[in-house]
């Protein structure tokens, strides 16, 4: 039996026939080889797999079969994975850089993580403007769920398999408990200054994000994953966060959002 690779790249995807190259062309680069590439599919129906064909020998494993979306496939991805750690970029996400791993696999000689998390660089399709999101978690960031995004996270993959994975009845924010539960021990959870991943934030799955039934599975998952006093401090959190983000909605893409981003991207170096 070949040896386990540090890390298990799992790319979920479903009718990705226009951004799966991207992606695959991210992985080809990286400077560090010692990781896996698995492909979970959810029977395309357009050419997702006719664009993975250039890389199909740098696919560890491929399946391609219906699920009951995407925290069923990267439970899949999960159930298939050999490395050390566990790594979900999706089919709209990117990594940032050829070095993306390698900067990361210097942090697991360090210590026995649970979960290793970088930055991510947020990006909607026709903007210029970019952001960086990213930095040392701190326990009251629970209370706003300000929780590292799954792009730019690695979980050590006995601990994610022996936690369940990813709940499906938590919805939406199946990946906000399953860190949640992480970084409940957080001395055995470390921040690094490495932008790890580029994901696209396209205006459907914002405003979907900003439903009641998206912030009420969110809602659950904090409890579930913190304890119901957190569960109950971020519930009357969501009574000043949901009116501020539906006027931010409203006000996007005038000159005024713009002008305020671009500010923003300044300050971050981007």
């Amino acid at each position: 039996m070949s040896t386990a690779p540090s890390i298990s790249a799992i790319t979920v995807c479903r009718n990705a026939a226009g951004t799966i190259a991207a992606t695959a062309e991210s992985l080809a680069r990286q400077t560090w080889r010692d990781f896996e590439w698995i492909v979970v599919d959810g029977a395309s129906s357009d050419d997702t797999l006719v664009r993975l064909a250039p890389w199909r020998t740098q696919i560890a494993q491929l399946v391609s079969e219906p699920d009951l979306g995407i925290y069923d496939a990267m439970n899949k991805g999960l159930r298939l994975a050999r490395g050390r750690y566990v790594y979900f970029l999706n089919a709209d996400d990117t990594l940032a850089a050829p070095d993306v791993f390698a900067r990361i696999a210097a942090s697991f000689v360090a210590g026995d993580w649970r979960l290793i998390h970088g930055n991510v660089i947020l990006w909607s399709p026709g903007s210029p403007v970019r952001q960086r999101i990213g930095r040392p978690w701190q326990r009251h960031d629970a209370l706003r769920c300000a929780l590292p995004h799954h792009q730019g996270a690695f979980l050590a993959r006995e601990w994610a398999v022996a936690a369940g994975g990813f709940v499906l009845r938590f919805g939406w924010a199946a990946d906000v408990h399953l860190l949640g539960c992480a970084l409940r021990d957080p001395a055995r959870c470390r921040w690094v200054d490495v932008d790890v991943a580029e994901f696209r934030a396209d205006g459907a799955t914002r405003r979907a994000g900003l439903s009641w039934r998206a912030l009420g599975d969110r809602a659950a998952a904090v409890q579930a994953a913190f304890g119901w006093k957190t569960g109950l401090l971020h519930r009357a959190f969501l009574a000043y966060y949901w009116p501020k983000m539906l006027a931010l909605e409203a006000v996007r893409g005038t000159r005024l959002d713009r002008l305020w981003r671009e500010r923003r991207m300044r300050r971050q170096g981007l």
